[in-house]
């Protein structure tokens, strides 16, 4: 029977720790504190694309609400109040005024009559119509700064590091127009 040699000064029945093992729980523990960090910051970039939207709708709204204002100066408010908090410059859809938002990092504006769903142009809009203001903006998890066209051998590969990873936030406010 073989007996194990015990260090000077350890307490019978005791056990001894590999000195290896402090360093694997160091690395797990690690892992998953980082994961958490991220996920934090990763949320309050979340929070702040969607205030920053929301109150890029709303300004939109407040500008729009003035009889005979432009899309093109109700997208200069949105873009001043929202592109700060988002780092996007917006733009309108190419399909010009509509009812829904669906574009990536657009404003859709629509005037219409109290009740009624049709968008009518800006000279058409008159005293009492509603205004709607909706901008959309896709955020992107985990952003890489530049997208590398090559990620093979060497080096640090800049793709996003969680794919197909976009969400995409709305946001929409509504104004009479005075």
């Amino acid at each position: 029977m073989a007996r194990r040699l015990k260090r000077p000064g350890m307490r019978p029945g005791s056990s001894q720790r590999l000195p290896a093992q402090g360093l694997v729980e160091f690395a797990f523990v690690m892992i998953l504190f980082l994961g958490l960090i991220m996920a934090v910051i990763e949320g309050g970039r979340l929070v702040l694309g969607y205030f920053a939207i929301q109150q890029g709708a709303s300004e939109g709204a407040r500008v729009g609400a003035v009889q005979g204002a432009t899309d093109s100066t109700i997208l200069s408010a949105v873009n001043n109040a929202a592109s700060m908090g988002t780092g996007v410059t917006y733009s309108t859809p190419t399909s010009g005024l509509s009812s829904g938002c669906t574009g990536s990092n657009t404003v859709c504006v629509c005037r219409h009559a109290s009740g009624s769903s049709t968008c009518k142009d800006a000279s058409a809009a008159v005293r009492g119509d509603l205004i709607d203001v909706t901008v959309t903006y896709n955020f992107q998890l985990v952003p890489a700064n530049e997208p590398a066209p090559d990620c093979g051998l060497a080096g640090w590969c800049t793709q996003p590091i969680i794919p197909n990873s976009t969400l995409q936030l709305i946001g929409y406010h509504s104004a009479r127009i005075e």
